[in-house]
């Protein structure tokens, strides 16, 4: 939920003041000068568009993947730390750093 105030006081003060300038600008450009106007808000158009695709198929799933791994990581060191008594008391350390080892293999590995 916090993450979603984060993103959600961004757009407000940041994203959406900048897009009613913008906006505004192309359109008192149009009423001027017609062309370079129309031109202006076509390519504003543009760049939200490109913004949006870029963020939601790109970013997106980057992101799930980053969380995803994150989760691993943070479910085998959990595993690992709160049952080090059990790990040490059968002699299984190594079988448990092999174990890290591979998640943050997997982590380190490009996509």
């Amino acid at each position: 939920m916090w993450g979603y105030d984060v993103v959600s006081d961004a757009v407000i003060m940041w994203v959406g003041p900048a897009l009613i300038v913008l906006f505004a600008l192309s359109i008192s450009m149009m009423l001027r000068l017609p062309l370079i106007g129309a031109f202006s808000l076509a390519m504003v158009v543009v760049y939200i568009g490109a913004t949006i695709a870029f963020s939601t198929y790109y970013v997106q799933s980057a992101n799930r993947r980053s969380v995803a791994m994150d989760s691993r990581i943070g479910g085998a060191l959990s595993d690992a730390i709160s049952s080090n008594p059990t790990v040490k008391g059968f002699g299984a350390e190594a079988r448990e750093e092999a174990r890290i080892g591979l998640v943050t293999r997997d982590c380190a590995r490009p996509r």
